[in-house]
């Protein structure tokens, strides 16, 4: 059975990602689709780009990504396919890949999709049944040149981090931009205070929440070796006033 990945900001409230889904099933009902989220927050193609990035390489060889999260200065009519180690992507052409694959630039090629007709998802739905039988993304239209854009990443100095919160998940823990590649290189062995809002700092890099007593802070970095602050069986966002943005400070000292 093929695999299908589905990142969208339908929500589960609504008709709309069973549209999507049961159109997909009338291409081929052996289709086995799966449901990342459906959760996005509306035209947050930033927060898309994130769960992309740290879930496609889970799935086996050959798996259809699906993302599907539009933004207002977005042509709707304009989607991409992109194969990328022997994976598949359909994308709307609005920056998603860029952001969940900064690093790539141009070492991967996008084709246009199909525009959509008057039937929702009939240009995804096209692609899969091209990708089913085998054909490359080439068959599926003429090469396109892939939206860039730019995240924001960590102000570096000598001896300190300043990076922001990028994702919240729904246990209340908070996920910066501050890689463990860029805390090695900045720290150099050395010991840190962490910073957020006026609170007191946190001393230590745990390696995973279990370090801790229930009810206390950690910070960690996380599988996808992202900095993250939480509290065991608590809520960190929530206690400590923290949104996406919050500004996160790490400071090196002998």
């Amino acid at each position: 059975m093929q695999i299908v990945t589905l990142i969208t900001d339908l929500g589960y409230e609504d008709h709309y990602a069973a549209i999507l889904k049961g159109r997909l099933l009338r291409t081929d009902p052996t289709l086995q689709l799966v449901d990342i989220t459906h959760g996005i927050q509306p035209f947050d193609i930033a927060e898309a780009a994130f769960v992309l990035r740290n879930s496609w390489f889970h799935f086996p060889n050959g798996t259809i990504h699906i993302c599907t999260v539009l933004t207002g200065e977005h042509n709707p009519d304009e989607w991409i396919a992109i194969k990328h180690l022997e994976h598949y992507f359909l994308l709307p052409a609005n920056g998603i890949f860029s952001l969940a694959f900064p690093d790539l630039k141009t070492q991967v090629r996008a084709y246009q999709l199909k525009p959509p007709s008057r039937i929702p998802y009939s240009h995804l739905a096209d692609a899969i049944r091209h990708l089913l039988h085998k054909e490359d993304p080439e068959k599926i239209g003429p090469p396109v040149e892939i939206t860039q854009r730019i995240s924001l990443q960590p102000v570096v100095g000598p001896d300190y981090i300043r990076g922001e919160i990028i994702h919240i998940d729904r246990y209340g823990n908070v996920i910066s931009n501050i890689t463990k590649a860029l805390f090695d290189k900045v720290g150099r062995g050395r010991r840190c205070k962490v910073y957020f809002h006026r609170y007191d700092p946190i001393l230590r890099i745990s390696q995973s929440y279990q370090d801790v007593e229930p009810g206390e802070q950690v910070c960690l970095f996380n599988s996808s070796n992202l900095l993250e602050i939480g509290i065991n069986m608590g809520n960190a966002a929530q206690l400590y006033a923290l949104s996406k943005d919050s500004t996160i400070q790490i400071d090196f000292f002998d």
